[in-house]
């Protein structure tokens, strides 16, 4: 039995290991029943699928674990001694995949039993801050580059590290997009991604819409950014907000949970700035961002964000197959999860 744990904050990175890890592992050798994948997983599923014994080779895929952090669902000693029987036993022709969109706390006993019989691979986010010079990340945009066949200079580099953030995502579409936009031509200029790229205002401005649940400003702000930017890189966008969303929300409701209650209050909550602080600690973040943040998030409940993302997932799925055209995967998602 082969386990590997993809852990970290950076979401793009993690898919990317996910991925070259299924092309090797999932091969004809191993049949469509012998093939289990887990979207969002419980201890108890690493549990019940790990244990039955079948003809050939296996790989199960557990994804969107929250087993190694502080906010996860309470582990019974019980729970956590079945794991180390499962992980101690060598069980043939088995791989496993467990992938964790959060840092790996290793205070905790799961993550240090996991660790003991796993490959590690842990992807931290690099931070950018606007106007500044990250050299990772450059490296990163002239590989995305080199991948889609196309050279970038070095202030075409810098002005797309702006108006992304430095979010991988957004660049991995951005440089795609701009890519095909530039045949037959194989470079791409400073000049041309002014002209094409005004993403980054109009996006935030959809986000604060989104979580104001403000349809008619909301759908405004929608109109404008498809009639200038790809659709695919609306969703990468809100795919890396929702994930970041959902920890904060997930912390936020983690902290107060642990303030003792008094007779006849029915809630207890911390102060906004002792919250972000907190949470900053943990996503290490600045807490004046989380701050903001949580105001933003402060009337979305966190069953509402899991409930985007899922239907996000599925739509992507869905342009992927081919079965929509992009935009139209857009405009559903926006026109099915916000009220008005």
């Amino acid at each position: 039995m082969t386990i590997y744990l993809l852990g970290g904050d950076e979401s793009f990175l993690i898919k990317q290991k996910l991925d070259e890890l299924k092309a090797k592992l999932l091969t004809n050798e191993i049949s469509s029943l012998n093939y289990l994948y887990y979207g969002e997983s419980k201890l108890k599923d690493f549990i019940e699928n790990t244990q039955f014994l079948s003809l050939g080779k296996r790989l199960i895929i557990f994804n969107n674990c929250n087993w190694f952090t502080k906010a996860k669902d309470k582990i019974s000693d019980t729970s956590l001694k079945e794991v180390e029987l499962i992980l101690k036993d060598d069980i043939p022709d088995l791989d496993i995949i467990i992938v964790a969109y959060h840092k790996l706390d290793n205070s905790l006993k799961t993550t240090k039993l996991f660790k003991e019989h796993s490959q590690i691979f842990e992807f931290e986010s690099t931070k950018y801050y606007r106007g500044s010079y990250n050299p990772k990340l450059s490296e990163f945009v002239k590989h995305e580059a080199k991948l889609a066949h196309v050279s970038i200079d070095e202030k075409a580099i810098k002005y797309l590290l702006d108006i992304t953030n430095g979010n991988l995502w957004l660049i991995h579409q951005e440089i795609n997009k701009l890519a095909t936009f530039v045949l037959p031509n194989k470079h791409i200029s400073y000049s041309l991604i002014e002209s094409q790229s005004d993403f980054s205002t109009d996006i935030f401005a959809l986000s604060e819409s989104f979580l104001g649940h403000d349809k008619d400003v909301l759908l405004t702000n929608l109109k404008n950014i498809l009639s200038s930017n790809q659709p695919l890189q609306i969703i990468a966008f809100f795919q890396t907000m929702l994930v970041k969303w959902i920890k904060i929300k997930t912390f936020e409701e983690y902290y107060n949970s642990k303030l003792p209650q008094r007779p006849g209050i029915l809630k207890r909550e911390l102060p906004i700035k002792d919250l972000a602080n907190k949470i900053a600690n943990e996503m290490d973040a600045r807490p004046f961002v989380i701050e903001k943040d949580l105001k933003g998030l402060s009337k979305v409940e966190l069953d509402y964000l899991h409930q985007c993302q899922a239907h996000l997932i599925d739509l992507e799925s869905q342009v992927k197959s081919g079965l929509i055209q992009d935009r139209q995967a857009v405009e559903m998602f926006f026109l099915n999860t916000v009220k008005k």
